[in-house]
């Protein structure tokens, strides 16, 4: 699966199991018809599972993927570092 069930939810780590709210995030993610319905159902079906969720839980980043960085101004670097006097 190329995104995490969570991720196509927009649900977080801490949602509960409960039906409620997962089917509340299913109701949006169709109407925000971001991802096909087939994707949304599977990732439901995922959070649901016992088993798929804990697989789900474990391959979820934690930390968000870095982006490359622009390219910057570093002329700052070729100036002399400054002296710290006591």
């Amino acid at each position: 699966m190329e995104n995490h069930p969570y991720d196509i939810l927009g649900v977080s780590q801490s949602a509960s199991k409960s039906k409620v709210e997962i089917t509340k995030a299913v109701a949006l993610a169709m109407k925000r018809k971001q991802y096909p319905v087939d994707v949304i159902t599977k990732a439901q079906k995922s959070l649901m599972k016992s088993e798929e969720r804990i697989i789900a839980d474990y391959f979820h980043p934690i930390l968000p993927t870095i982006k490359r960085f622009k390219y910057s101004d570093l002329s700052a670097l070729n100036q002399p570092a400054p002296t710290l006097t006591l």
